[in-house]
């Protein structure tokens, strides 16, 4: 079994995004990442929630960003689509990087 994500509810009626994995080493990583990203930097990035295990799959709860991964949708875009989501991403890196 690889990753799995799925939109879940909290019983606050939060909706977060609850992602499953076997590999520890890569899953905590990732969570690290959020972690520092999302308290340490202006770069957009969801909020981790927590962390856990369930059985011998690791778990990370972090907020539900509604969309399509872009990577499953890049190829489809056009130059200029393309050209607008990288300047934006490139915008995010230096604002980031002058709060430094």
């Amino acid at each position: 079994m690889g990753r799995v994500v799925v939109k879940s509810t909290t019983a606050t009626g939060e909706a977060v995004a609850i992602k499953v994995c076997h590999s520890d080493v890569l899953l905590k990583s990732e969570a690290d990442m959020l972690q520092h990203v999302t308290q340490s930097t202006s770069v957009k990035a969801p909020k981790l929630h927590r962390v856990y295990e369930v059985d011998s799959a690791r778990v990370i709860e972090t907020d539900f960003v509604p969309g399509v991964p872009l990577d499953t949708v890049w190829g489809s875009f056009g130059i200029e689509t393309k050209a607008a989501i990288a300047s934006q991403l490139q915008d995010q890196i230096s604002i980031n990087q002058i709060l430094i």
